[in-house]
């Protein structure tokens, strides 16, 4: 039990108190008990004299955790005679006193959870191959298709999948044009209403799938343009979209 609250709710439940009882007794209300459970505030100096009365229990358990007898007096402040603070702490009444104790339990649970909530935080990534604008072998994750291999994180990616940019290189530099990258899942065939990466023509494109009965069409998922009545068998599907980003590009003069 690290602190004050968790002690103090310990105890009222070993008791069989609610928490009205246990604020009725020592002279305040439930929402106090709450709080100092909660470790959203710590007991006044009177109450914590008042839980220790009540509980019967020494002031130094409710305030550490441990009993009188078992304070390290190498390490404690309040007991080493040659600190400025002992003089300062001892002219102070006891109640006011407790309160500095149970304020220092506080506040030290107080930077363990703030330590604790500013840690950096970490992701993991999977590097995924980014496949060329043209193909050079048929099959799409052969080395000749690849241009490089690009970090993802992987709540984005799983092992397997591939990337495709339709600019990862401009030939226009000066040229403002929209930038995608759509992380790929390999798969050769797709369901009607998917977005595939599919060669077509012996172009690349990536198109929402459209099936009827007697016609498949392909629809740009950024235009109006429709791809009518395609021939089957000229559609080689390489995989479906998981993800597609964009971002434009700025020059400065």
């Amino acid at each position: 039990m690290y602190t004050i609250g968790m002690r103090i709710k310990q105890l009222r439940k070993e008791r069989g108190d609610s928490m009205a009882v246990l604020g009725e007794a020592i002279g305040t209300d439930s929402a106090n008990i709450s709080n100092w459970e909660n470790d959203k505030r710590i007991p006044g100096g009177k109450f914590i004299v008042a839980l220790s009365e009540y509980f019967n229990i020494t002031t130094d358990w409710l305030l550490k955790g441990i009993h009188a007898t078992e304070i390290d007096t190498r390490t404690s402040f309040l007991v080493d005679d040659s600190h400025e603070l002992h003089t300062q702490l001892t002219q102070l009444q006891k109640q006011d006193q407790h309160f500095i104790h149970a304020f220092m339990d506080f506040y030290i649970n107080y930077k363990v959870q703030l330590n604790q909530h500013e840690t950096i935080p970490q992701s993991h990534f999977i590097s995924l191959p980014l496949v060329k604008q043209h193909l050079i072998n048929q099959n799409i994750l052969s080395t000749d298709n690849i241009a490089t291999y690009l970090p993802i994180p992987i709540s984005l990616a799983k092992k397997g999948d591939f990337l495709f940019s339709n600019s990862y290189k401009l030939d226009h530099p000066k040229e403002k044009k929209d930038i995608e990258l759509a992380i790929i899942k390999k798969q050769t065939n797709a369901m009607n209403g998917q977005v595939i990466l599919a060669t077509y023509d012996n172009h690349f494109i990536i198109h929402k799938l459209l099936k009827s009965k007697d016609k498949l069409v392909l629809k740009a998922i950024d235009s109006e343009d429709i791809i009518g009545h395609v021939n089957e068998k000229e559609l080689r599907i390489h995989g479906v979209v998981t993800s597609l980003y964009k971002s434009i590009l700025t020059h400065h003069s």
